[in-house]
């Protein structure tokens, strides 16, 4: 049951870390309408191997109700599905960050979300197998 839990220690919040992911060299996407994920490699040990970030512009809505209720929905998405992120790098001794952009034009159907999040998740497993 611990597992399913997105603890304090699973969110990214150096900034240093987080400049990394947009000017490091090392830094990876993966796109699928509506969502973006960037990730890189993380330099520091952390106690989990995944520390993740959500991010709606300000620019898809100016109301922060809406913007808020999209990244409720995208770390539960997260939160039910990151077993699968943490088996497909349970062979390699990594420690990544990730962040879950949300780059939609409107606001979609949470299911659109969960397609698009389990797509993402199949591009990540090629990318690291």
């Amino acid at each position: 049951m611990n597992r399913l839990k997105l603890s304090k220690t699973d969110r990214l919040c150096k900034k240093k870390t987080i400049n990394e992911l947009f000017t490091g060299d090392s830094a990876k996407k993966i796109s699928d309408y509506p969502l973006l994920l960037v990730w890189g490699n993380i330099k520091e040990e952390s106690s989990t191997p995944i520390q993740v970030l959500f991010s709606v512009s300000k620019r898809f809505s100016k109301k922060s109700v809406v913007r808020n209720k999209i990244k409720r929905q995208m770390r539960e998405l997260y939160r039910l599905n990151k077993f699968r992120f943490y088996h497909i790098l349970s062979q390699k001794e990594q420690h990544i960050a990730m962040m879950f952009m949300y780059i939609g034009k409107e606001l979609v159907p949470f299911e659109n979300l969960k397609n698009s999040i389990e797509k993402i998740i199949e591009k990540f497993s090629k990318i690291h197998n």
